[in-house]
């Protein structure tokens, strides 16, 4: 009787246990955002096995933010790994690009020595995640909004050679427009820097970044 009723337990807890991960499994296949959050994170885990050497991102280092995104190479078919660098040829920041079977979504993660998130395209709208948690938004014209979608920054004209970037109605930097980019190694990107701002705020710099891997690589 004592024998029996260990293997109906047993039975029980073995069943109870593949019955809550076949929960898990459907919950990942009819919820494709927390299946591709699980994907940003394999990205990271990625990079840090790729790259162990981070130049820590203090005002110096965005003053000499060069214009040249690279992209390097296929980690794996619809994948691709590539960095931003400075005017002295170091590697500032790494990032992946991966394609997913969600259509019109793309992903797209972002380390550095200070920064660590990742983002999710959804046609014009892209989200901003650290550890799993969205924390803002970027649209199609570049503008920043807070996790609840408040509009908080953006990216705006400033005179015909550069772009602004603005937080709370602050201006972060300028940043030189594509046209007026001869040598991207050569070319400092930013300029007029608000060092209280850009070196210490993870969605500006997300902000800046995202901007600069869509529209100078």
């Amino acid at each position: 009787m004592i024998r029996n009723l260990g293997a109906i337990l047993l039975i029980g807890a073995t069943l109870g246990f593949v019955l809550y991960h076949l929960y898990k499994f459907s919950v990942s296949i009819n919820n494709p955002k927390s299946k591709l959050i699980g994907q940003l994170k394999n990205m990271r885990e990625t990079i840090l096995e790729k790259f162990q050497d981070f130049v820590p991102m203090e005002l110096d280092e965005f003053k000499r933010l060069s214009a040249e995104v690279i992209k390097v190479g296929m980690l794996k078919i619809g994948s691709q790994y590539g960095m931003i660098k400075s005017i002295f040829n170091e590697d500032l920041v790494y990032f992946q690009l991966e394609k997913t079977a969600v259509e019109n979504t793309t992903l797209l993660y972002v380390k550095s020595a200070n920064l660590d998130v990742g983002f999710m395209r959804i046609s014009d709208q892209t989200d901003i995640y650290q550890n799993g948690v969205k924390i803002g938004n970027i649209d199609q014209d570049y503008n920043l909004k807070d996790y609840l979608g408040n509009v908080i920054g953006g990216i705006i004209f400033d005179d015909n050679e550069r772009f602004k970037l603005v937080f709370q109605n602050e201006k972060v930097c300028q940043i030189l427009k594509p046209a007026h980019i001869s040598v991207p190694g050569n070319t400092r990107l930013l300029n007029d820097i608000n060092e209280s701002i850009l070196p210490s705020n993870d969605l500006v710099q997300s902000l800046l970044f995202f901007y600069m891997i869509n529209e100078l690589s």
